[in-house]
């Protein structure tokens, strides 16, 4: 399965969590329609590619993302998190996602649960500026 709403995914919008895992392809900007959304698990898909995209900033109702175990999915952090005001919870875990963080993403420091661990080929390789 892939987020590109092969399944008609993004046309429920009343939506409140949303699990998946064993993604292929990538996340598509379709994803920002769920807007009602407030918990977004993208687990253990490693055949999904591309990034996160910046779109994901749409979901103003997010209060927890996990992407975890998505070890193509590459690029930066989207500073676009920043957005997620109600964010209360973050795991990235277990990506190839790099790259220094936005100097947006400070915000990031004032989430109850925060937690980047295993991101980039070298496990270390996301940095807040």
């Amino acid at each position: 399965m892939c987020i590109r709403d092969r399944y008609g995914i993004t046309s429920a919008t009343g939506l409140q969590r949303l699990f998946l895992e064993n993604l292929k392809g990538t996340i598509g900007s379709e994803l920002s329609t769920l807007t009602n959304l407030k918990e977004l698990d993208i687990l253990e898909s490693a055949e999904l590619g591309g990034t996160i995209p910046s779109e994901i900033g749409l979901l103003t109702n997010l209060e927890l993302l996990k992407v975890w175990d998505c070890p193509n999915l590459s690029g930066s952090i989207p500073k676009e998190l920043a957005d997620l005001t109600k964010l209360q919870g973050l795991l990235i875990s277990k990506t190839n996602l790099s790259g220094v963080l936005a100097p947006e993403l400070k915000v990031l420091n004032e989430i109850p649960i925060c937690i980047l661990l295993g991101v980039g080929k070298n496990n270390d390789d996301v940095k807040l500026r």
